[in-house]
């Protein structure tokens, strides 16, 4: 729908380096279907398309074209914003798409992203259950930027007359469709809100974040708290700014959910969005546990970089040998020092005529010791430790020792 706003985009697309089948082709094997996703949003752009047929008959022309030469399975197709008033029109547009994909030999699927809330009945859901292979419920931002309050994004259940994943999901079983014909969709982000004037009825939305920045920004100072009802987690942070609290979903909620859309029966699980995870073992891990299967692409970015404190400690972490060296380089300098600021008695007075300094260098050099054995010969902390205090306490023991014994003789 964006090649009908834009058709330059299209000839791009198609004609730089065979793109899509180039992408199919490398991804695909035999147990993968690999869809290809149109998208449409905002009122406007719905009431220019879906009043056009001419446009609609070109469009699925120019698609069919596109899914033949790139090796498609099928189109996923999510359609939001659309004004209650072309909701026929809406629903006339997919039986179109679907009587055209099931002519072609290759029979493409077709599966139709869906609200968790029909609200205003834009879908006909009884009627277009025998045209599209799947509704994919969209099971999240069921709390966000326009919400009324701080809630779960896909709770589970709700205590009030609220929707839920368990109401998303019945509103289809009592419509007598199948549960084999569902999807669900769950959130890989979650959603951040200040509640400093909670009391006083007032709330913000602060932002939306994918799980792996919440992980980054919360995991390491606080606990996430459970909540029975939504099946959900929240952080509540407070900082300089005020409190604010933030729900999302981990390995632990989405595992509940799993287990629940199993006993349902419903036809499968999607995740909103992948890379939203950065790869994250706990999550897929979760599919594989509950789902018996394995990831099938690994998603390497061409390049990426942290930044800030993150990006320093990767630095660190990433170069530790060449700093474990250069620590014990600097012990070695520090013990050369010592031994030629006997020499000089202006040197001696200022360094060591205080113990007090004296015990500093002694706690400092014992430190970079058992830095530079930890990090250069990457033995374990507990070996390190006990190497760098044995070794950086003999040396320290020894100076002393020597500077004491000559410390007569050197005035």
């Amino acid at each position: 729908t964006t090649f009908f706003l834009r058709p330059d985009a299209l000839i791009q697309w198609t004609e730089s380096a065979s793109a899509p089948a180039m992408f199919v082709h490398d991804h695909q094997n035999e147990e993968v279907e690999v869809l290809l996703s149109i998208t449409l949003f905002g009122s406007d752009n719905n009431e220019l398309f879906l009043g056009n047929r001419e446009a609609q008959n070109n469009f699925i022309d120019e698609l069919l074209d596109v899914m033949k030469r790139g090796g498609f399975n099928g189109v996923d197709v999510n359609f939001e914003q659309i004004p209650p008033l072309y909701s026929d029109f809406f629903n006339l547009f997919i039986k179109k798409l679907s009587s055209r994909l099931s002519l072609e030999p290759d029979g493409y699927s077709l599966i139709l992203d869906v609200p968790y809330f029909n609200d205003q009945n834009t879908f006909n859901y009884k009627e277009l259950y025998r045209h599209v292979s799947y509704f994919n419920i969209m099971g999240y931002d069921f709390s966000g930027e326009h919400s009324d309050f701080p809630g779960s994004i896909a709770p589970l259940n709700s205590m009030t007359n609220l929707p839920s994943l368990e109401t998303a999901v019945n509103d289809f079983l009592n419509l007598d469709i199948p549960p084999s014909h569902l999807i669900l969709s769950l959130p890989l982000y979650g959603v951040t809100w200040d509640i400093t004037d909670l009391n006083l009825g007032s709330i913000l939305y602060v932002e939306s974040q994918p799980y792996y920045e919440i992980l980054a920004s919360y995991d390491t100072e606080y606990n996430p708290y459970y909540d029975p009802i939504s099946a959900s987690f929240f952080y509540v942070v407070n900082d300089s700014e005020g409190t604010k609290i933030c729900w999302f979903e981990n390995e632990v909620s989405l595992d509940i959910k799993y287990q629940w859309l199993k006993t349902k029966q419903l036809g499968g699980v999607g995740l909103w969005a992948i890379g939203y995870s950065q790869g994250s073992k706990q999550i897929w891990n979760g599919i594989k546990d509950n789902f018996n299967v394995e990831p099938l692409v690994a998603v390497v970015p061409i390049s990426s970089k942290l930044s800030g404190s993150y990006g320093l400690a990767l630095e660190i972490v990433e170069h530790k040998n060449i700093i474990g060296l250069s620590f014990l380089v600097f012990c070695g300098f520090l013990i050369l020092g010592f031994v030629f600021s006997l020499t000089d008695w202006r040197v001696r007075e200022a360094l060591f005529v205080s113990q007090t300094f004296r015990v500093i260098y002694s706690v400092g050099f014992l430190i970079i010791s058992v830095f530079g054995i930890e990090w250069y010969f990457e033995s374990e902390p507990k070996w390190s430790l006990v190497i760098g205090l044995v070794i950086g306490g003999l040396g320290v023991l020894l100076i002393n020792l020597i500077f004491t014994r000559n410390r007569k003789l050197l005035r």
